[in-house]
């Protein structure tokens, strides 16, 4: 249906009573309220992947005389080569500067420490708890994501000190070999080297063993990082689901919709004996185990249908598309007070959002009937719900580079789109800039004292209950292999 000429793309009024109406649904005020009151739908399955971190660097790191590599001698040979004889001089040497690379009692500690806390931060992430914590209020409190990034945060500063710790008493030992007289002078003999030589020696172990050095404690802080970025990113993403299933929620056939989802995956949860935890005073796990895309359809703002498939895209990936049909005809619809097109175009929008994805391609397809002056198809409708598409997901939490406006076919970028509404295109994006701000402070947001303090409580608490759980399936094994032959 084609808009008159005579209405003002947002009239004031409708904007404002539109916008009124909107905010109770999408958001960040919206959401923050949706997310809190089901908190404990969190789902961050995939667990934190760098929590042998500090394992991979303890076996990786330089240990012995090989992993010096094919240092260049002022002889012309390599140390490898040198020091792959089997004299008592090779040996000596070999033992000695294997000792001075060997683990600090402080580094094992360190290592130790990193594991049980670590070990007891994803099994908070995954709800994956010990079993002799199912009456322990530490067993599925909501936690803020934040917390855990901190903890992360800590123990990687804590991890990094006691590497670098180690990496000096490495460098100190080494240095120390070279004012040793025992072992330079069977340094000397396995190389074939002078003095004159024996300080462009050290100075390429030096050089061979802090590059080592560098690269270890490079590979053992991305490891923790990516966890603490892929943290934020599902954080991000359970806000997005959470709060969007929320709002959806408050319409009854999309209640139904949900409530038979989630008791088929809880019984799929309980035939697989996946445990999941429950504490409904700290906020509703209706929707731990819900996926928007599982949904396959609901009602939008206004209750329109909405279908979701997967599809196969570009290079066979997998594709999630949500379709909707406007109708032709609907004054209300069109031009009513609560701007009905925004509301489902927006709804739309927080799905793809609801679903993880980053970016999202909307395409707006309407054939014209009328004409304009040169005989050419009268667009004028196809983008106004074109600018109305971009502005829904503006609302939804896209950023501006991340939406892409196909209209009948053709992508629109955002300055075509609003090239007569210049200062109303300004005003949503500067609005989407504050907005999604909000978002990310609120999901980065940090805990109270109490909070804080509760949280380093129920890390313990885990941390013992895992090592408690090891230890009795330590002895079992035992018991079991002390057990005479049948």
């Amino acid at each position: 249906m084609p808009l008159p000429t005579f209405v003002p793309f947002g009239k004031l009024r409708n904007y404002l009573n539109a916008e009124k109406e909107l905010i109770k649904h999408f958001g960040p005020r919206a959401e923050e309220v949706y997310f809190e009151m089901y908190s404990d739908s969190v789902n961050f399955n995939a667990g934190l992947t760098g929590i042998g971190a500090f394992d991979a660097f303890s076996q990786s790191r330089m240990q012995k005389v090989t992993d010096f590599g094919k240092l260049k001698l002022p002889n012309g040979s390599t140390l490898d080569e040198k020091l792959n004889a089997t004299t008592p001089e090779v040996t000596a040497v070999k033992t000695q500067l294997e000792d001075a690379l060997k683990a600090d009692q402080n580094l094992s500690n360190a290592i130790k420490a990193f594991n049980r806390q670590a070990k007891a931060l994803n099994a908070i992430v995954t709800d994956n708890l010990p079993k002799n914590l199912a009456k322990n209020n530490a067993q599925s409190a909501s936690f803020n994501p934040e917390a855990v990034g901190s903890e992360l945060h800590k123990l990687q500063s804590e991890a990094t000190k006691a590497i670098k710790a180690q990496h000096q008493l490495e460098l100190n030992k080494l240095e120390a070999l070279f004012k040793d007289t025992t072992f330079v002078n069977n340094l000397k003999t396995s190389l074939g080297v002078t003095d004159v030589d024996l300080p462009e020696v050290q100075k390429g172990m030096t050089d061979a063993l802090k590059k080592r050095q560098g690269e270890d404690l490079d590979k053992f802080e991305k490891a923790v990082k990516g966890d603490m970025d892929k943290l934020y990113k599902a954080s991000q993403d359970e806000y997005f689901r959470i709060s969007f299933l929320a709002d959806l929620y408050r319409n009854k056939q999309n209640k139904a919709a949900i409530d038979a989802l989630a008791e088929k995956n809880r019984k799929t949860q309980e035939s697989t004996a996946i445990h999941v935890g429950i504490d409904a005073n700290k906020g509703l796990a209706t929707f731990k185990n819900v996926r928007v895309e599982d949904l396959k359809g609901f009602l939008s703002y206004t209750g329109r249908q909405i279908n979701i498939e997967e599809q196969k895209g570009k290079d066979n990936k997998s594709e999630t598309v949500l379709t909707m049909t406007l109708p032709k005809w609907g004054l209300n619809y069109y031009y009513g007070s609560e701007d009905k097109v925004l509301g489902d175009m927006t709804t739309i929008a927080a799905a793809v959002r609801a679903c993880g994805h980053d970016s999202i391609v909307m395409d707006v397809n309407y054939k014209s009937y009328q004409t304009n002056s040169k005989g050419e198809p009268d667009n004028k409708h196809v983008m106004d719900l074109a600018r109305k598409a971009y502005e829904g997901a503006l609302k939804a939490g896209f950023p501006p580079d991340k939406i892409t406006i196909n209209v009948n076919g053709e992508a629109k970028k955002a300055n075509e789109l609003f090239a007569e509404y210049p200062n109303r295109l300004k005003l949503m994006e500067d609005k989407a800039v504050t907005d999604n701000q909000r978002r990310e402070q609120y999901v980065k947001r940090a805990s109270g004292p109490e909070a804080t303090r509760d949280f380093k409580d129920r890390i313990t608490k885990i941390a013992e209950a895992q090592e408690k759980a090891e230890a009795q399936q330590q002895q079992q094994q035992q018991t079991t292999q002390q057990l005479p032959a049948p």
